[in-house]
């Protein structure tokens, strides 16, 4: 494997060496437009001093293995080595960037079971794609205990059989409803602005084609490229994930490393009875996902199949209950006070337009009264939001208690049910604020660790003497001797 100290590819230098030199010709093209040549010098200096800088890193940084821990060592003036037991490796992920498919060459990226700097890895280096295969199977076989191999990848199927249509879908609405509609309200706000202020304005609608693709476009082929060629699947006690187009990403993590589980079915998601599964995993946060997608969005046939083949743990058949008939007061006065705050914003605007000089604004005659018609418009637009979100909130919400999980439904939009084991839960809080306390309610706060350092999961408004029990649960078995240590092995 990695016996003798090992370098990362030099390839690393020359990719990070251009794009420093694609930075500075762009920069550059600026100076030449303006004539001031004599900064393109500077330019070419930047780029000279970076490959010194980088060239150095590269060649003072080195890796090695040894029968116990992964080593890597930095020696150029300070010394800084960091050492990772594999009993502490959480997953071992090989990353396939378009410059590592150029030169031929992966990225092998080692995350220890830490929620700190969870987005980044521990140990990450450049091989050629044989070598970093080989080290990833290695190094899985150390922490798994599996003969498993690059080359065997192919013969095992996904548990579940996905297209790359899912994965188009998975882009499209696979993530949250507001923002999806929030990109399309502004779009097509900016469309009309436009259509009626800037016709023929070459630059608005240069302008407003950016910020469609910024906002919409460039966001969901980034996830459907990333999401394509999807496969999951489960050897002994271990999850493996393959997916990407441009960029590969594989990875591969113990199913007791998982904190929870999440079906989570956005509003456009429900409409085509379709959901994504989502799962809390500490050390597998390899591409700067917040929460690693175990399916990306599919059919809900699918998504029970998966559940049974892969992570039957986590199966919860009990749907749940609604929340209380006086559970509805806290909900009615959040939008009570969001609507209060609204009208204190809005106030000035309607008092200017009603009764102000409203000829300081230099508008014609006939935008006055369709202007405040928008603005009252608008107000009591977010009133019924506020309302409708305060409905949906009291009935979307749903709690069941078991024996060994314990389960939360929630949203308002988008509908998320999470499931948790109690020897998992790290922290359990009751909090209820004034309007609840009154009528004996609260929320129960449960935090994990997660990929993302920690994760926190809030249930609807139920009796505290309810809520509490979950919290006991997770003492009482602590107590007895039910808790399970091998379910939170960190």
């Amino acid at each position: 494997m990695l016996e003798t100290p090992t370098r990362n590819h030099p390839t690393v230098v020359l990719s990070r060496v251009l794009a420093v030199a694609l930075i500075m010709a762009l920069v550059s093209i600026g100076y030449v437009a303006e004539g001031t040549y004599e900064l393109i010098w500077g330019s070419v200096a930047i780029i000279a001093l970076s490959s010194i800088v980088l060239f150095i890193f590269w060649a003072k940084t080195a890796i090695h293995a040894t029968d116990t821990e992964l080593i890597s060592e930095f020696n150029f003036i300070v010394r800084k080595m960091k050492a990772v037991p594999y009993s502490k490796i959480a997953s071992v992920n090989v990353i396939r960037t378009l410059p590592n498919r150029i030169f031929g060459t992966a990225t092998v990226q080692v995350n220890i079971n830490s929620s700190i700097n969870a987005a980044r890895p521990e140990i990450s280096i450049c091989l050629k794609n044989d070598l970093a295969n080989q080290v990833r199977n290695e190094l899985s076989a150390r922490i798994y205990g599996l003969n498993y191999s690059a080359e065997q990848e192919q013969v095992y199927e996904s548990s579940i059989v996905l297209t790359n249509r899912d994965a188009i879908l998975h882009g499209l609405f696979g993530t949250s409803s507001w923002f999806f509609i929030s990109s399309l309200f502004f779009t097509a706000l900016s469309v009309v602005f436009i259509v009626f202020e800037s016709a023929g304005d070459m630059m608005g609608l240069i302008s407003t084609s950016l910020l469609f693709a910024l906002s919409f476009l460039i966001p969901m082929i980034a996830m459907i490229i990333r999401y394509y060629n999807f496969r999951v699947y489960r050897l002994g006690d271990t999850i493996y994930l393959q997916h990407g187009a441009i960029q590969l990403y594989k990875t591969s993590f113990k199913v007791n490393k998982i904190n929870s589980v999440r079906i989570k079915r956005t509003f456009f998601a429900r409409l085509m009875n379709k959901a994504c599964l989502e799962v809390d995993v500490v050390g597998i946060n390899a591409t700067q996902d917040t929460t690693p997608v175990l399916c990306i969005l599919t059919s809900m046939d699918n998504i029970d199949k998966l559940m049974r083949n892969v992570v039957p743990d986590f199966i919860y058949e009990n749907e749940g209950r609604r929340q209380p008939g006086r559970a509805a007061i806290p909900w009615l006065m959040k939008a009570f006070w969001a609507s209060l705050f609204t009208a204190l914003v809005y106030a000035y605007p309607v008092w200017f337009l009603f009764m102000g000089d409203v000829s300081s604004l230099n508008l014609v005659d006939w935008v006055i009264d369709p202007l405040r018609v928008i603005v009252v418009g608008s107000f009591v637009f977010l009133v019924l939001i506020y309302f409708g979100a305060a409905h949906l909130g009291f009935n979307n919400n749903r709690l069941d208690v078991g024996k060994d999980m314990f389960m939360f439904e929630t949203g308002i939009i988008d509908r998320v049910r999470t499931v948790m084991q109690y020897d998992r839960s790290q922290i359990v809080d009751v909090v209820a604020w004034p309007s609840a306390r009154r009528l004996g309610l609260a929320r129960c706060k449960v935090s994990m660790l997660s990929s993302s350092g920690h994760s926190v999961s809030m249930s609807g408004y139920y009796p505290v003497e309810e809520l509490e029990v979950i919290g006991e649960e997770v003492l009482d078995r602590i107590e007895d001797g039910r808790y399970d240590y091998k379910k939170s092995t960190f």
